[in-house]
């Protein structure tokens, strides 16, 4: 009895002490989740910055008007050099943010300064700033903002948080988690717990950036399709194509561009774009050896062109591209198995249709006297003759073209009925330019070009008869050859006046696709996948490569005489 007493007593001490420390102990578990979710508030916000930083290397949120970038759990708003975030963690908000704005009084061309207006909203409780001196070519002295006396000029400040060398972004984010009132927070209730996180990031040995720059070691031949070539620059950089020997390419537009070559330059209309001759080799085109690689223990494909087909297949045809697109008639080639490495996925619900995936190393190698290699839609894809393909005007199907040039000098006599408009609509519904209301109210102007400078006025309310822009045969055959031989005959019952040619519905195969639904360019992606920070290698060397496909992924293409993308 005394023993069990005894234990008795020992237990209860137990007991008591249990409940006298359970308050502490769950304190301290609760501050310990709420810390770590300020810190992965904090984290997010580096990797925010790091995101907003791969699309521009000058990056500080400087814009005076506040852009929203929000998705389910998460938003974010930036402008005024300030970084505000929220997103979900669990069934709590947590919040980040960032600032670059060093609130000294407005937009100054000191070294030292934000170069920015103070906010409408200062935050006055964040004193550690962030800055940005990535493509700085001097050091910057960042102030620690303790309060508005210490961040109302230039310098020198009572306290200097850091010296920010060239080269190198420092990131000051505070994370914070709390209670919030709604479902969508911009405040904190009662307790906040907040952690700040300093990133410091720099280019490998303080490297400046470079400018951006494409470089030919030969002849470097751009062919815009009568369209015109922009070169982007960021942060005063120049934007550059030069080539150790003649450099021909159509209109060009840049901010801050240049041309150089070695030999004869040849181009269309410039603005603000120098050009200038290239004198012989310097640091510009020495790429380290380690760059240049090629396919290795990867995919083989036998050169010819593939062909990727709505039916979700690859149609092989062992003969170069330019024989492939003025064939008569039309090649049929053999369906492919594509090895492992390679798979085509599709169709997708959201752009781009098809995507063939290609997640190693990928060599072409000379099918007899082919030597080219060309991946393209079954709708086909555009190619100037001066590469060898299709020729400037498609062949075109006689019929259509005859009743395309008919309406487009004028005709008036459609037959004024509900039928009529129906089968317009089944044409324009197929164009892929999309549609607007007139100003007027009265009229859906269907686009026929993606310029946007021709197009078809179908009445709203009325059935007369459908108004051109322009005469111009040109857009309007696009537009019939693209909704298909039997919805372009089926307008022709409407016009009593035509006597010409009619398409011949019975050559129409029912089963096969129309060209409305054949891919385009823009529905096929080469996706190159893999291949760690070095990329991916598909490499030609008995002769081109020719994508008539989006491209999308890290990797190089080369090729012996040339790539036409």
């Amino acid at each position: 009895m005394i023993s069990v007493l005894f234990i008795s007593l020992v237990v209860l001490i137990f007991v008591q002490a249990s409940f006298a420390l359970a308050p502490g102990a769950l304190s301290r578990t609760q501050n310990d989740v709420e810390r770590g979710a300020a810190e992965r508030a904090a984290q997010s916000g580096i990797d925010w910055a790091r995101s907003r930083l791969s699309s521009d290397p000058g990056w500080c949120a400087d814009q005076t008007t506040v852009q929203t970038f929000q998705a389910p759990g998460f938003k974010v708003s930036e402008g005024h050099g300030q970084v505000l975030g929220w997103l979900r963690d669990g069934e709590n908000w947590s919040r980040f943010r960032l600032r670059f704005n060093y609130q000294d009084g407005g937009p100054l061309s000191s070294v030292d300064s934000d170069n920015m207006a103070n906010p409408p909203v200062p935050w006055a409780d964040l004193p550690y700033l962030s800055c940005n001196n990535l493509q700085g070519v001097s050091q910057r002295h960042l102030p620690l903002a303790g309060d508005s006396s210490q961040s109302t000029h230039t310098g020198p400040w009572p306290q200097v948080q850091l010296t920010v060398p060239p080269g190198t972004l420092l990131l000051s984010i505070e994370g914070a988690t709390g209670r919030t009132a709604s479902e969508n927070p911009d405040q904190f209730y009662g307790t906040v717990h907040r952690r700040t996180v300093q990133a410091l990031l720099k280019f490998g040995s303080n490297q400046p950036v470079t400018d951006s720059a494409i470089s030919s070691s030969g002849d470097l031949n751009i062919n815009l399709f009568g369209g015109t070539l922009r070169l982007d620059s960021l942060g005063g950089q120049t934007a550059r194509l030069r080539s150790k020997d003649g450099l021909s390419v159509g209109a060009v537009n840049s901010t801050l561009g240049e041309l150089r070559a070695a030999g004869t330059i040849s181009t269309g209309a410039l603005t603000n774009v120098t050009t200038s001759v290239d004198h012989g080799p310097d640091g510009f085109y020495k790429i380290p050896l380690s760059k240049v690689r090629t396919p290795s223990s990867g995919l083989t494909l036998p050169a010819g062109t593939y062909v990727v087909t709505a039916t979700n297949t690859v149609i092989y045809n062992p003969m170069n591209y330019s024989a492939f697109v003025n064939a008569s008639p039309p090649p049929t080639g053999t369906e492919v198995t594509l090895p492992a490495g390679m798979e085509l996925n599709g169709p997708n619900a959201s752009a781009p249709k098809f995507r063939l995936t290609v997640s190693q190393d990928l060599a072409i190698n000379a099918a007899g006297t082919v030597t080219d290699f060309a991946l393209v839609p079954d709708g086909g894809a555009a190619q100037s003759t001066d590469y060898g393909g299709l020729p400037a005007t498609p062949p075109e199907l006689s019929p259509v073209k005859e009743f395309a040039n008919w309406v487009t000098t004028g005709a008036t006599d459609i037959s004024p009925t509900v039928s009529a408009k129906d089968a317009w609509l089944e044409v324009l519904n197929q164009l892929p330019y999309g549609s607007a209301t007139s100003p007027d109210g009265n009229y859906y102007d269907y686009w026929l070009s993606a310029e946007q400078t021709d197009h078809i006025a179908l009445p709203i309310s009325s059935t007369s008869l459908p108004i051109l822009t322009n005469t111009d045969t040109q857009p309007l055959l696009t537009a019939l050859l693209n909704a298909g031989v039997t919805r372009t005959a089926a307008l022709i019952p409407f016009y009593p006046a035509y006597t010409g040619p009619v398409p011949d519905l019975t050559s129409v195969d029912p089963t096969s696709p129309t060209a409305s639904s054949k891919l385009k360019p823009s529905d096929l992606e080469l996706n190159l996948q893999g291949g760690g920070s070095a990329g991916l290698t598909l490499g030609n060397s008995h002769g081109s490569i020719t994508l008539g496909s989006q491209v999308q992924g890290l990797g190089r293409l080369w090729s012996a005489p040339r790539i036409f993308p």
